[in-house]
């Protein structure tokens, strides 16, 4: 979808000043604002038949029969073999595997291709000589209601349907910061990758927007209707 953007830039004194530029290209459209967690038993004790030897027999009175002698080693090997049996009769105890601690999972604000948006940008920030912006709950939410918006009612603008500016939305979602920048996109078959070109190549303030070193926080938020995606961006 073309759509033609042609506004003046909007400004508005102290805090928070904003700068809203649009620029519009084939297919896509976007514009920018400004604004300021071992146990084992032992074996039993062996019987007393084990460890003595046979009785004596006694035969006739002339001669003696000689005594069966109970043999030494044989009386040995008995009680090794009867230690043995009660060693093999012991319950053995199975040690439980070790539960290795599951590693925590960071699921940032946002789905996968508002994630990415993020990383990219922090990407460009770097190479710029800026620090990272982090995802900001309060603008996230100001931004996903903008992009829900305009997705859900056809249009494209910084303005929404409500009369509410950038600044108004991220007030009312409870973000208190110094000032407010935001960029939007709309377009077809725009992904993270895409729309953050798109914003890079412009020269109306979305580049401004995103190589700003004062902001620290950010929010990307994406909406769709139809085949066309809606991209709010805001920056604190």
């Amino acid at each position: 979808m073309t759509r033609p953007f042609s506004r003046p830039g909007e400004s508005r004194p102290l805090r928070p000043a904003l700068l809203c530029l649009v620029a519009a290209g084939t297919a896509v459209a976007l514009t920018g604002c400004a604004v300021r967690n071992d146990g084992t038993e032992l074996p039993a004790p062996l019987p007393e038949s084990v460890l003595a030897g046979a009785p004596v027999a006694t035969p006739g009175p002339t001669t003696a029969a000689p005594t069966p002698t109970p043999s030494p080693t044989a009386d040995r090997k008995a009680v090794r073999a009867a230690g043995r049996a009660g060693k093999r009769a012991q319950p053995v105890r199975q040690r439980e595997p070790r539960k290795r601690p599951q590693r925590p999972v960071y699921r940032g604000k946002g789905s996968a291709q508002e994630q990415e948006v993020t990383r990219l940008i922090n990407i460009e920030r770097e190479k710029a000589g800026c620090g990272a912006v982090s995802v900001n709950d309060k603008l996230y939410a100001a931004a996903a209601g903008h992009s829900r918006d305009m997705a859900d009612n056809d249009y494209f603008s910084h303005t929404g349907k409500d009369g509410r500016k950038p600044w108004d939305r991220a007030r009312d979602a409870g973000y208190s910061g110094s000032y407010v920048s935001e960029n939007i996109a709309m377009g077809g078959s725009v992904d993270a990758e895409r729309v953050v070109d798109m914003w890079m190549s412009s020269k109306d303030g979305h580049r401004e927007n995103i190589l700003r070193c004062a902001s620290r926080v950010t929010a990307v938020a994406r909406a769709a209707r139809g085949g066309t995606a809606y991209w709010t961006q805001m920056f604190g």
